[in-house]
């Protein structure tokens, strides 16, 4: 039994990273707003059950683009 939920659990972690992954290249592709973009992505990532150094990895890509967007280039 804990086998199963351990594989459980792993199968699901693996189905929203790809996920994020998946609507990280969606959101890329529209080239919509970008603050728009980073609200979803990160929307996204605190929703899903993601393991905790992947959605942290996640979200410090989002707070980079958000970054970007507000720095004069």
């Amino acid at each position: 039994m804990i086998h199963y939920c351990l594989h459980c659990r792993l199968c699901q972690s693996e189905i929203a990273k790809r996920t994020v992954h998946v609507v990280r290249n969606v959101l890329l592709l529209q080239k919509g707003e970008e603050g728009v973009s980073s609200r979803v992505l990160a929307h996204l990532v605190t929703q899903l059950p993601l393991p905790e150094d992947y959605a942290q990895q996640e979200l410090r890509q989002v707070v980079s683009s958000c970054v970007a967007e507000f720095t004069p280039h």
